[in-house]
């Protein structure tokens, strides 16, 4: 692998290269290598959809959301 990056065969995402082997990663926050995530808050019953959409942004995770849980017909 180290090969393939070095000859920019092969890169892993942007935020991989940001995150790796820094303090977020070492502290189990994962999903800080992400790129881009998805949230659907069709049963938003309680706050969790909410809660990861807010998360993944303060991680820097360009996060999509539907609005179905807005009465959607």
């Amino acid at each position: 692998m180290f090969e393939k990056i070095f000859n920019f065969k092969f890169l892993p995402p942007g935020w991989g290269l940001w995150a790796m082997g820094t303090s977020l990663t070492e502290k189990g926050m994962y999903s800080a290598l992400n790129n881009c995530a998805f949230v659907s808050t069709l049963n938003n019953q309680s706050s969790r959809p909410f809660c990861f959409l807010m998360d993944s942004q303060m991680l820097g995770i360009g996060t999509g959301f539907d609005t179905w849980g807005a009465n959607h017909i």
